[in-house]
């Protein structure tokens, strides 16, 4: 669909998507792992929070909601690669 914009996996339609299963958003292990080796256990955690507190209350402006900060990747291939795995897997 050419000239559509990208939209997060998380805005699905489905029937499934409805606040209680928002609530009982996990990543799945193969994602728990990448983003272990690339930020570590503790970013990740700080990045599920993150999310759920965005599905919880998806219409508060993005500064209600915190932020994440990991070390910078300073390798631009590396961070390239990093951009087009997360692009590839979460958005559509």
């Amino acid at each position: 669909m050419e000239g559509e914009a990208a939209k997060p996996i998380a805005e699905s339609t489905d029937a499934s998507a409805t606040p209680e299963a928002k609530d009982e958003f996990s990543l799945s292990t193969e994602d728990e792992v990448l983003l272990d080796k690339y930020f570590g256990a503790d970013v990740r955690g700080q990045v599920v929070k993150l999310y759920k507190k965005i599905l919880a209350k998806p219409n508060e402006k993005a500064a209600a909601y915190g932020s994440v900060t990991s070390q910078p990747i300073l390798d631009r291939e590396l961070r390239t690669k990093l951009h087009q795995v997360c692009i590839s897997r979460w958005y559509w």
